[in-house]
């Protein structure tokens, strides 16, 4: 008995044993492991639920492409069917009918028996066969137009005027599916730069603030200390209430603001979480991303323009879609109805003007932004060197007694303000970088990015 519970106790371990080890890789991974920037990137473009979505119309719209298609095909091969048919018959009956009327020149009348024609009777029965073979053919002829009269009647109900008008509709159909699939899969291309771009936005952003809430951080403790160094002063009557007021008043500032930012930290690692299609409360740590010191001029912003008029889908689609309006008023006979269809093509060709000054001015706002964005990193670059250089200064004072530790401090805060503000000043470049890269590229970012973006400055 004590053998069999001991194996059963042993059974009821390794159990245990091999759960905990297929779950703690996962567990340890999704708890303990930073993500990158690219893994967030990567991360919200695979579980996007828009994207998804879009799948399946791309999936959708093809398939409706293949029974368009099927359906066209099979109206084609009818519709050369029906005209080989009685083209056929048509052709063979009209040479029958001319070898009779050869016969009947010679004096052949049908009803006559062979032997009135005294040597010439198989000419006669022939002549008989021809008749009767003409006769048949006719009956066919009769019944295939009756057919074809019948279909039309169908087709007729179903307000298609004839198989021809049938064959185009379907036509038409074919290549209206096959677009929609094009252009689906243009905006899922377009979608995932523009996803990419949202999630390298939040993921700095939460990068800069975890920094500024470091940087509060030393800067709140400090300033509790020089506020409690304050009142030990006023008690010894070496300063006065006034200017402890002051420091508890700078003091309690930075507490807020420390409080401010850790809450908003915590709802945009939320708002990342979303887009990763993670748990919102899954706990997220973001790797460092370093920007290079060295800054890139702007482009070229004629040739930005150029670019992203020529990359633009939009410009891709207006042209098909006038190309199509234009085969459509070949077809028209109608006035009336060609003049409603040149007034679609004028004002598809006046949007598309209005489409392209809109580029142009969005291309020159970016292009601004970037040189401003160039700029303001390329000076916070040189305030946080000189701070550098401050702190490494009066580190060696501290070091050899001639400043005191909290003045050190102090110009640690300095420091580490002046780090922040480069960190922040690059992340601005960066974005804006990739920003003016989309566009060269014909995409640019929708208004609820833009909106984010402003709110997060």
């Amino acid at each position: 008995m004590k053998k069999k519970a001991w194996k059963s106790w042993l059974v009821i371990f390794l159990i245990f044993f091999f759960l905990i080890a297929a779950l703690w890789p996962a567990y340890a991974q999704e708890i303990n492991s930073e993500l990158s920037i690219e893994d967030i990137q990567e991360l919200a473009v695979k579980n996007n639920r828009s994207l998804k979505t879009i799948d399946h119309l791309i999936s959708q719209s093809t398939h409706a492409g293949y029974i368009y298609n099927n359906e066209y095909k099979r109206s084609v091969s009818n519709s050369i069917g029906r005209y080989v048919m009685g083209a056929g018959d048509i052709a063979k009956k009209r040479q029958i009918d001319e070898a009779i009327k050869k016969y009947e020149e010679l004096g052949f009348q049908e009803g006559k028996s062979p032997s009135a024609y005294p040597g010439l009777e198989d000419e006669y029965n022939y002549y008989i066969s021809l008749k009767l073979t003409s006769a048949m053919l006719g009956t066919s002829i009769s019944s295939t137009a009756d057919l074809i009269e019948g279909q039309l009647d169908i087709l007729s109900a179903y307000g298609i005027a004839n198989s021809n008008s049938l064959t185009k509709e379907l036509k038409s159909k074919r290549d209206e599916a096959r677009n929609t699939t094009d252009d689906l899969k243009k905006l899922k291309e377009d979608s995932e730069k523009q996803i990419r771009q949202m999630a390298a936005l939040l993921g700095l952003e939460a990068l800069n603030l975890q920094n500024k809430i470091d940087t509060l951080d030393k800067a709140y403790n400090q300033y509790l200390k020089m506020t409690e160094v304050e009142r030990l002063k006023k008690q010894n009557g070496l300063n006065t209430k006034s200017d402890v007021s002051n420091l508890a008043v700078e003091t309690s500032s930075y507490g807020k603001q420390l409080k401010y930012a850790r809450a908003n930290l915590n709802i945009l690692k939320n708002n990342i979480n979303d887009l990763m299609g993670r748990d919102v409360n899954t706990e997220l740590k973001i790797s460092k991303f370093s920007i290079p010191e060295v800054v890139e001029p702007a482009p070229n912003v004629d040739q930005v323009i150029k670019d992203a008029l020529e990359n633009s889908y939009y410009f891709v689609k207006t042209e098909r879609d006038l190309k199509d309006l234009k085969d459509d008023l070949d077809d028209i006979e109608d006035s009336n109805k060609k003049q409603i269809k040149k007034d679609e093509l004028s004002m598809l060709e006046l949007e598309r003007e209005s489409k392209r000054s809109e580029i142009v001015n969005k291309v020159k706002a970016i292009h601004a932004s970037y040189e401003e964005k160039a700029k303001a990193y390329e000076l916070a670059i040189v305030k946080f060197k000189t701070m550098e250089d401050e702190y490494n200064w009066d580190k060696l004072r501290c070091e050899n007694g001639l400043i005191s530790k909290l003045m050190l401090t102090g110009t640690e805060v300095k420091y580490l303000q002046a780090l922040t503000e480069k960190i922040e000043a690059g992340y601005d470049y960066y974005i804006v970088k990739q920003e003016l890269a989309l566009a060269q590229k014909g995409v640019f970012m929708p208004d609820d990015y833009t909106n984010l973006k402003n709110s997060l400055n």
